[in-house]
């Protein structure tokens, strides 16, 4: 015979579910934001990694092309520059623009690619060939991408339409500090200025200390407070086109824009924040709190990646990132410390009271 229990089985009581699903909630709300930083922690290793890759691509490049730093106007960018006389500006099929470094590392690392079949004419600017190896250097090659980049730029004004398009903003950057000259920038270079680079040429041997030079760092280019992200297709566009720019501390750098910084001026001015943004999260990209850079969205701190010539990347604040050591090429003379920022002049003041000589 069987057994039957005189006792019914007992269901759970309203307030013992909700009891359960407020347990269930809190746990997801304790483990959801180690996961975040988890999953941040792994991004950030492969954008290190790939800027890692590059920077020992351009050491090899060095080696290559007797000490010569690709990016320039005055070495692999001197064909679209148009020369001495900038009359002639022609695409060859590697460099898409004057300040173009990424191009000279994809045809070293991979080798051909989009646009290297182009037959080369002194004066042909290729335009379609230009923009279809453009978007293989944002889209296509590993090395070049970000997992943190998740930002479009578009073509710049009177540039926009035709072949170029929206798309994947390109993440990493190199600085006209050591891609250019002292040259006039007419020949390649960007001219004298208060903070006095000695007469410096665009050559790996004459940076200075490896360890403390920043060859790779993240950024956008360009933008800036009122303005999104967007790229230069000039073919000799000047100030590092698309790829570059003076650097982070620059006070009017367009590659990490930090006017709206603690310690800037325009930080405490709520009303300016109806019409201008704080782009230093699409910049240095790392760790942010929240994707969105909105007009009136402020960040306290934002952290980004720098690669320096001897091959290490560091995850540094953007304040950090300002150091002029990092910029300048050993001897240089800092004479004009109200080219910096307001903030790096607090930060550093034994370097920027105008008599600063960079090791």
């Amino acid at each position: 015979m069987a057994h039957t229990s005189n006792h019914p089985r007992r269901a759970f009581t309203l307030i013992e579910l909700l009891v359960v699903i407020a347990i269930i909630a809190l746990l997801i709300g304790i483990l959801l934001p180690s996961l975040g930083r988890a999953r941040a922690a792994a991004r950030n290793i492969v954008c290190q990694s790939a800027m890692r890759q590059l920077a020992l691509a351009g050491s090899g490049y060095f080696l290559d092309n007797k000490e010569n730093i690709m990016g320039s106007p005055e070495t692999s960018g001197w064909e679209a520059f148009g020369g001495t006389g900038g009359s002639a500006r022609t695409f060859n099929g590697v460099t898409m623009q004057t300040y173009d470094w990424m191009g000279p590392l994809a045809d070293q690392m991979v080798g051909s690619g989009p646009g290297s079949d182009v037959e080369v004419t002194p004066g042909e600017t290729h335009d379609e060939a230009r923009s279809r190896r453009f978007d293989w250097y944002r889209n296509d090659l590993e090395a070049f991408e970000c997992p943190e980049n998740v930002f479009e730029a578009v073509p710049y004004g009177s540039n926009a339409g035709g072949a170029w398009t929206k798309g994947a903003m390109i993440p990493f950057n190199m600085s006209t500090q050591f891609t250019s000259s002292t040259k006039n920038a007419t020949q390649g270079g960007t001219g004298a200025r208060s903070n006095d680079r000695k007469s410096y040429f665009p050559r790996a041997d004459l940076v200075g200390p490896s360890y403390m030079k920043a060859m790779i760092f993240e950024g956008h280019r360009y933008a800036g407070l009122s303005t999104s992200p967007d790229f230069d297709t000039n073919i000799s566009a000047a100030y590092g086109g698309a790829f570059g720019g003076v650097g982070p501390w620059y006070s009017s750098s367009k590659e990490l824009d930090r006017s709206l910084a603690p310690g800037e001026p325009r930080r405490g001015i709520p009303a300016l924040l109806n019409v201008i943004s704080d782009w230093r999260q699409v910049g240095f990209r790392h760790y942010r709190k929240t994707t969105s850079v909105g007009r009136g969205d402020l960040a306290d701190q934002t952290n980004g990646n720098v690669a320096f010539f001897d091959g290490h990347v560091d995850l540094m604040t953007d304040l950090e990132a300002t150091d002029p050591d990092m910029w300048f090429p050993t001897g240089s003379e800092l004479r004009g410390p109200n080219e910096f920022w307001v903030s790096t002049r607090a930060a550093f003041p034994d370097k920027l009271d105008g008599t600063y000589r960079v090791p």
